[in-house]
């Protein structure tokens, strides 16, 4: 299996864009405390509870911290409402990065995790209540597919989610990552051709609906958390540095 290699980005910038258009790095501790006593005298009204219990809220959508100053960025006519259009240039950025995470990011490193396992290694699991690192590559491959190439790109969903989990034979490590390889794939090229005046459309998945923005992320971020686990487990496994970042 050939070696993977990584290339560093950098984020730093785009925390400074961020400052600039808030005017500082977030409200002041005093304006925080005077936030919180002001809403604690307020009475909350009953859509405020059904929002906070979780009852009135859209599936797929949660509310984010710090809105007074993301509105800047994000203005609320352009990326928070469905009726309006997305704007372009941001729309099109949010893509391109998602596509980039999982293609250059997410996937090498799971790539550089298997050469240094057997396949024995890769089912190996810490009890019967863990999921060994062969459970989370269909997992993800399922995830993928159902939420983005069937979800947004409008192929069958044939995903058999609790078959993820259940596997116990020991497939090979080079068909799972064929599997793998091949969602992937199939994630880029759903979302290279997705328009991106749709990304606040509503899409059912999973039988509840969704925007495609909300999709993309969570697939996006739920990648992103079952990598760390596999970092984890092969760190385990072998006591050895995985070097992903060595000049």
């Amino acid at each position: 299996m050939p070696k993977t290699t990584f290339r560093k980005q950098n984020y730093s910038s785009d925390f400074s864009e961020h400052q600039k258009a808030c005017g500082s790095s977030g409200p002041s501790a005093k304006s925080r405390q005077a936030g919180r006593e002001s809403k604690a005298s307020r009475p909350e009204s009953k859509a405020q509870t059904k929002t906070r219990t979780g009852s009135g809220r859209r599936p797929g959508l949660a509310p984010l911290r710090g809105g007074h100053c993301l509105a800047k960025v994000f203005p609320a006519n352009k990326m928070t409402t469905p009726a309006a259009q997305a704007d372009p240039t941001i729309s099109a950025a949010f893509i391109s990065q998602s596509r980039y995470l999982l293609r250059e990011e997410y996937l090498p490193k799971i790539e550089r995790c298997l050469e240094q396992l057997t396949d024995e290694q890769v089912w190996w699991r810490a009890n019967e209540s863990s999921n060994s690192i062969g459970n989370l590559i269909l997992h993800l491959s399922g995830n993928a597919r159902q939420w983005i190439v069937s979800g947004l790109g409008g192929e069958p969903d044939e995903r058999k989610r609790d078959a993820e989990f259940a596997e116990r034979r020991m497939v090979p490590r080079d068909e799972l990552l064929d599997h793998l390889r091949r969602a992937v794939s199939d994630f880029d090229r759903t979302l290279e051709s997705f328009d991106t005046a749709r990304l606040l459309d509503e899409f059912q998945i999973q039988g509840t609906m969704t925007t495609a923005l909300s999709a993309i992320f969570h697939v996006t971020e739920h990648f992103s958390m079952h990598v760390g686990q596999i970092l984890y487990i092969t760190k385990q496994l072998t006591a050895d540095d995985l070097h992903f970042y060595d000049l």
